[in-house]
């Protein structure tokens, strides 16, 4: 019986549900000024968005660039789990981390790029990605594609190859940027097969009404689909498997977030447990 139900045939007032806190880490500046502004809006009662900075900020340009990011998000979700936040929610489409992420501990963790891609199966058999970076960074999307087992369920990768000024183009929903967008999720429909878009960059969550209201086939915001995930995982009270993430040692977790907060590395090397060289032979 729910509290509610036990309340009215008590006649007693119901305790307040305690409410439930999901970190945000994003790998934009948008995080450390406070939760995105169309997730506080999308958020149900009894749920705090808890915009969590990173320690270390960068853009993935490169994989090697996409180390650092990883480090900056790897570090804050230690720190997030520590404070005892309820989940994690990765807002970006690259997933930055989330798989030492869940080897943290029991907190749930969900990606904006996995959940999306999960999602547009649930709506269509094929689906494509449009994103606004440029093809040089398309190893961002296939290592998700490849992660997530849904490669061959991806019509195609379409990349606008945007000027770096398009963040806040898009944030001010700039109309020839919007055009673009929907011209190119309306060929990956035409020319590629796709039943269905997910939009490849939480920073496209602006102009998402726009173009979905121009484009025939579903499209899917990464930022809002990912967060309705995330707050599927609260509900429904997941976790992360130990069995799939072993769970890592508090004082390694702790040294990763000194690293990233720029202590010096030290000495101290852990010898591995299965090589019979040891650090320094």
């Amino acid at each position: 019986m729910s509290t509610e139900a036990s309340a009215r045939d008590t006649g007693t007032a119901a305790a307040p549900r305690a409410r439930r806190r999901i970190a945000v880490l994003g790998s934009s500046g948008a995080c450390a000024t406070g939760a995105p502004a169309h997730l506080l809006e999308i958020a149900p009662p009894g749920i705090e968005l808890v915009a969590w900075p990173l320690p270390l900020s960068g853009f993935p340009h490169t994989p090697h660039d996409r180390v650092l990011v990883e480090l900056g998000h790897a570090a804050a979700a230690t720190e997030a789990v520590a404070a005892g936040v309820d989940a994690l929610y990765v807002d970006t489409f690259g997933d930055y981390a989330i798989a030492a992420m869940r080897s943290l501990g029991d907190t749930p963790v969900i990606g904006a790029g996995e959940a999306t891609l999960h999602a547009a199966t649930l709506v269509a058999r094929r689906f494509s990605i449009v994103t606004v970076w440029p093809r040089s960074m398309r190893f961002i999307y296939e290592d998700r594609l490849a992660a997530s087992g849904l490669g061959a369920r991806c019509a195609s990768i379409r990349h606008l190859g945007e000027a770096p000024d398009v963040m806040g183009r898009l944030e001010r929903a700039d109309t020839d940027v919007t055009a673009r967008i929907v011209a190119a999720c309306r060929a990956a429909v035409a020319e590629d097969g796709a039943e269905a878009i997910a939009l490849g960059c939480s920073c496209m969550a602006p102009v998402h009404a726009a173009v979905a209201a121009a484009v025939d086939a579903p499209v899917l915001c990464c930022s809002r689909t990912g967060f309705a995930m995330a707050v599927a995982a609260v509900i429904g009270g997941w976790s992360s498997s130990s069995v799939a993430y072993p769970r890592v040692a508090a004082q390694r977790a702790a040294r990763l977030v000194a690293l990233a907060r720029g202590a010096p590395a030290g000495d101290g090397e852990e010898a591995c447990p299965v090589c019979p060289v040891t650090p320094g032979s």
